[in-house]
């Protein structure tokens, strides 16, 4: 099989911006580009859109971009895809233009895969995702990495605490007469991260089981930093209405403040009644 790629967008595109968002480098590179170069060849400027339109996605779910504003991108892609000719409408076109591009993007976020990149775009075009919440205005790259695997698998786990509830006095088993000394033995020990969170499970349950008609999955990850280094603390899928959705940010704003050195990964799939996200959620723990 013969290439239409023998000048790559990988190559073509100089890395010239270099801010705190990958995402929005590659997209601003791109822009440089297409300045420089108005009139690629229809191989390169396919691949070029394909990049743009995925870059679009990301900025949307981290808050950067609203919808309207990838929406955009996405009509100037099918714009550009008529622009390329008869040519440029073959499948074996496009799906080398789609790969270029990932090559592309690659060098801008390389731990992504060609399928995360699909998924993310996907979730964007089918509208079955919000933008990712967290503590900061605008999510990291890192945690739209993870937002989008949440997305994707609806996790819900809960992590074990950072000790065992072991027998006190030395038996196999814990009995009943080990409450006596349990409370002193509380009493000295500081609640471990994953307690002070799961203090609010109830919180969790209440909305998850209200009457009100679930309209999203608040998928929650709650990640602790332990000398630079993040690891997951309390993990879970809640049911949410319209006017829930608000409850849960306050109340995952109010555990983020009041526990230092956590921070929260929230995103919100859109749910359908019988949807199998539905079955995953805290509720059912």
């Amino acid at each position: 099989m013969f290439s239409f790629f023998k000048k790559d967008l990988a190559k073509l595109v100089k890395r010239k911006h270099h801010t705190d968002f990958a995402f929005v480098d590659a997209y601003n590179d791109l822009g440089v580009f297409i300045d420089d170069n108005p009139q690629p060849k229809p191989e390169v400027f396919m691949a070029y859109w394909y990049a743009r339109r995925t870059c679009a996605a990301a900025l949307y779910l981290q808050r950067i971009w609203d919808y309207d504003q990838f929406l955009y991108t996405h009509n100037m892609f099918k714009a550009g895809q008529l622009g390329c000719g008869t040519e440029g409408l073959t499948r074996e076109f496009q799906e080398q233009a789609a790969a270029k591009s990932v090559e592309y993007l690659r060098k801008y976020v390389p731990q992504w895969q060609s399928l995360q990149l699909s998924i993310m775009l996907t979730l964007v075009l089918d509208g079955t995702v919000n933008p990712v919440v967290t503590q900061y205005e605008n999510a990291t790259d890192e945690e739209l990495k993870e937002a989008v695997f949440m997305a994707v698998t609806g996790i819900f786990s809960r992590f074990e605490s950072d000790y065992d509830y072991e027998d006190l006095e030395g038996d196999d088993e814990f009995d009943v007469d080990d409450f006596d000394h349990f409370d002193d033995y509380e009493s000295n020990k500081e609640l471990s991260t994953y307690e002070k969170i799961d203090v609010h499970r109830e919180f969790f349950i209440n909305i998850d089981k209200s009457p009100q008609k679930k309209t999203a999955v608040a998928s929650i990850m709650f990640k602790e930093n332990c000398l630079g280094e993040f690891k997951d603390v309390w993990n879970a899928d809640v049911l949410c209405s319209e006017e829930e959705q608000t409850l849960v940010y306050e109340k995952l704003e109010e555990i983020e403040k009041s526990i230092p050195n956590i921070f929260v990964v929230c995103i919100m799939p859109r749910y359908e009644e019988g949807s199998p996200l539905g079955k995953c959620t805290i509720s059912s723990y």
